[in-house]
């Protein structure tokens, strides 16, 4: 059983990748008969973040192993065993720093080096430039916003267990 309440820690807000790593670990098919609108999110969640990278990605989920603080990687998600999910999510340091690290990650988990196809994703703050993020995505990255993800989850926001929603993505 996952950890529900891993949501009620010390911490009043729960950062994005908590969040992702949590509702991702749904995606398991292990919970696709006791908690079955759960599982269905989450695995709406995982094709919506693979998809930013692979739009034609339509597999069956089943299986998903998801980790926080992964590395220099805020969550690296397996899913079924094939394909790799890292999100990066760096609200601070300078612009090159950033763009630096992106370039490492992706040489780090790129096909050649895991033998899995992978999908980077990078989480863009509001108070990041469109320059900046054009940047990320000329380094392969997909790049989704804490917007994006709020939009999405309220509109499931019933699904949603323990509070989450109140606590969700204050980074």
């Amino acid at each position: 059983m996952i950890d529900t309440h891993i949501l009620n820690t010390t911490k009043p807000v729960i950062s994005s990748d908590i969040v992702f790593a949590w509702i991702a670990s749904w995606a398991n098919n292990s919970y696709k008969l006791s908690h079955p609108e759960m599982n269905m999110l989450a695995k709406k969640v995982i094709k919506l973040v693979v998809q930013r990278k692979m739009p034609d990605f339509h597999d069956e989920i089943k299986d998903v192993n998801a980790v926080c603080n992964y590395g220099d990687l805020n969550v690296m998600c397996q899913v079924n065993k094939r394909l790799n999910i890292i999100t990066l999510n760096h609200p601070c340091g300078s612009e090159d720093e950033k763009l630096e690290l992106c370039k490492n990650l992706m040489s780090m988990y790129d096909y050649r080096t895991t033998g899995k196809p992978l999908v980077a994703v990078y989480y863009a703050h509001e108070k990041e430039s469109k320059e900046f993020i054009a940047k990320v995505k000329d380094l392969d990255w997909g790049v989704i916003t804490k917007s994006e993800i709020m939009a999405f989850l309220s509109v499931n926001k019933e699904v949603i267990m323990d509070n989450i929603f109140d606590v969700i993505f204050d980074d």
